[in-house]
């Protein structure tokens, strides 16, 4: 048996159970929350990837429409289309766009002005502005687990085409 002396020259330098299980659940607490982050942002990451793949065949659709536009003119555009895209590696991934009319609004700078559309020279400008340029809105849309989101891109092109060849008067130097 030891005697007191003894006993207090020995060292207990160890943890006692309770510490240790205390520790352990504040390590268990910490390691689910950053499995939790760790978990967000995978899914996250995975989002952005598919975002970011649908702007680029948003882009690469604009660029094809803008290409009909200028070789067959506004006609090739339809006010409405959807479609899917055709390379396996976007299966998940489709299309659609609506084509509208602009509509300018005819403005007077001049404060004293009775009627804005009395004006011949404003309303040829409206009318051929308004049939130079469309909107198209392009949706790219993307299955992200088992809800669909998409994109969306608003546009407008314009096509030189469609416009009036104006031709300027001859100046008095070019005579």
């Amino acid at each position: 048996m030891l005697n007191r002396e003894a006993y207090k020259k020995l060292s207990f330098t160890g943890f006692t159970l309770l510490e240790v299980m205390a520790a352990l659940a504040i390590l268990a607490i910490a390691l689910v929350a950053i499995f939790n982050a760790e978990s967000q942002s995978m899914k996250l990451s995975e989002k952005a990837g598919y975002i970011t793949t649908a702007v680029n065949l948003a882009k690469a659709r604009l660029g094809e429409l803008e290409l009909d536009i200028l070789e067959k003119g506004f006609d090739s555009v339809k006010e409405k289309e959807s479609g899917k895209f055709e390379d396996d590696r976007f299966e998940g991934y489709r299309w659609e766009y609506t084509s509208n009319k602009i509509v300018i609004p005819l403005v007077s700078i001049d404060p004293n002005a009775k009627s804005v559309t009395e004006n011949p020279f404003l309303k040829m400008a409206q009318d051929m502005l308004e049939k130079s340029i469309k909107e198209v809105r392009l949706k790219v849309f993307f299955k992200d687990g088992k809800k669909e989101d998409f994109v969306e891109i608003v546009t407008h092109f314009s096509n030189p085409k469609d416009l009036p060849i104006v031709q300027a008067a001859p100046s008095s130097e070019n005579k």
